[in-house]
């Protein structure tokens, strides 16, 4: 408030509002970006609780009004205020920025944000439906399933006519951004069938199985099949009958995804036993685009007897950070 920079990052320390972004890059963005995507979570989950509305009469203002205007609606204008580069952090920012504006009840607000959303799903996400970075960072992206929720069934006030656009009535994410759906069943190919994965360029243990996030597309497309998936007893290993390879096609395929450069060749299946039988050998052939790939072009994954046979050493910060990627 008193026009103070954050110190993280050169730039002036009162360089006033709005902040150079060096002033609020690292923890301090991330910080932002949680505080009002969490918190507009907790917002809505306590909204009709009438606590707000209890608080609001004995300490005498408008708790709801407070919320609303004071963080929801400056903490979406600072971010805005700002040029968005379209990180792997940038999930969090859009889905932040569609929660905050949907809460703070202005509709330009609500159409700047889409604005963001829509550059973020035609510019950095491959044909394939993946992450253009590094594929562990997917999962990451995909946080801003929070705001494409919050955005649903929202309608511009009656009257109001965005200039230079078509405004909202009953907005259905899922018939507005057809794209949504391969972006959320993307990592599915890369799976193998211990629901582990290749840990090609830097990707880190557990970045492609986001149970919740299936659950969110099995209810919005009615896919029944990730619905299934989505729960971890699928994967349990020897000695689990349930068969995931059967469920979803993704695990039971081979695939070539030209797009984020990624091949995979799958053969056999379980026994009755539970005890997986299938081979797959997953190739990795995309270019070393961004800070996140490995210059390992042609890589090589394999999977058999029920257990990962060649590894990659994926995202380390170990004394192999910069060497091992860079062959």
């Amino acid at each position: 408030e008193d026009g103070t920079a954050a110190t993280a990052g050169p730039g002036p320390k009162m360089s006033g509002p709005p902040y150079a972004p060096a002033a609020h890059r690292g923890s301090g963005k991330w910080g932002e970006q949680k505080l009002l995507l969490f918190g507009g979570i907790a917002y809505d989950l306590i909204y009709d609780s009438g606590a707000l509305e209890e608080i609001g009469c004995e300490e005498r203002f408008d708790a709801k009004g407070l919320i609303e205007q004071e963080l929801f609606r400056k903490g979406v204008q600072f971010l805005l205020d700002h040029q968005i580069g379209f990180g792997n952090f940038d999930g969090y920012l859009t889905s932040a920025m569609l929660l905050a504006a949907r809460n703070s009840g202005d509709p330009l607000l609500v159409h700047r944000s889409v604005e963001v959303l829509d550059l973020l799903l035609t510019n950095s996400f491959v044909r394939d439906g993946l992450w253009f970075e590094a594929c562990g960072y997917h999962g990451q992206t995909c946080n801003l399933r929070y705001g494409v929720e919050a955005l649903r069934g929202y309608s511009d006030p009656p009257g109001y006519q965005p200039q230079g656009q078509r405004r909202f009535d009953n907005l259905d994410p899922c018939r507005m951004w057809p794209a949504l759906r391969s972006i959320y069943r993307a990592t599915l190919p890369l799976c193998y069938p211990d629901r582990d994965c290749l840990y090609v360029n830097d990707t880190s243990t557990g970045e492609f199985w986001d149970a919740s996030l299936f659950r969110v597309a099995a209810a919005r497309y009615g896919d029944r099949e990730l619905n299934q998936v989505a729960g971890n007893d699928l994967f349990l290993g020897p000695g689990d009958t349930k068969d995931p390879a059967a469920i979803l096609p993704e695990l039971s395929r081979s695939w070539l995804l030209p797009g984020a450069g990624f091949a995979v060749l799958r053969g056999g299946q379980r026994d009755e036993k539970g005890t997986t039988s299938q081979s797959v050998a997953l190739l990795s052939f995309g270019d070393a685009a961004t800070s996140h790939d490995h210059s390992d072009g042609l890589n090589l994954g394999l999977f058999g007897q029920g257990r990962e046979l060649a590894a990659d050493l994926g995202y380390t910060h170990t004394y192999l950070r910069f060497s091992w990627p860079a062959t």
